[in-house]
């Protein structure tokens, strides 16, 4: 494992380098699902959770919207960025935060995997991953200039 789990009433939702996102009772450890999500890639960022939608993005650039009960897809199809996703997503006020390895910043729709935005990041390749905090905290600032709406 390389993502971080996450806890969401009462179950602990792990993510592995395998591609597959496992559910597990926090007090028991026993499976919750009947079998684990399988993504088309390894799975490096942590995921999020926003009510009851488990979302986790792979090293391949797909973002996977799951229902935290059954394990199954809850939105239509995946998302496909641009890039890799290897560092961990973000989430305030209904929106997923997704950095992909194409210095693209994207806003997706927690209830559907939607796009919202996509803003352009000018970050010095030299710098490599010791960025994603500093993009993380741009996050927080929730003051993004001008993005790029989808239509």
């Amino acid at each position: 494992f390389w993502a971080r789990a996450v806890e969401y009433q009462g179950r602990v939702y792990a993510a592995s380098l395998d591609g597959k996102v496992y559910a597990l009772d926090e007090r028991s450890g026993k499976p919750s699902w009947s079998q684990p999500f399988e993504a088309t890639s390894e799975i490096r960022a942590s995921p999020v959770i926003v009510d009851g939608t488990l979302v986790v993005a792979s090293a391949g650039g797909q973002v996977y919207g799951i229902d935290t009960d059954s394990g199954r897809p809850r939105w239509p199809a995946p998302f496909v960025v641009g890039g890799a996703v290897t560092t961990d997503l973000a989430t305030a006020d209904g929106v997923i935060y997704v950095h992909a390895q194409d210095d693209v910043l994207l806003g997706l729709q927690a209830a559907n995997g939607g796009l919202l935005w996509s803003f352009p990041l000018k970050i010095p390749k030299k710098l490599g991953w010791c960025c994603d905090r500093a993009v993380e905290s741009h996050i927080h600032q929730a003051n993004v200039e001008q993005p790029h709406r989808a239509v």
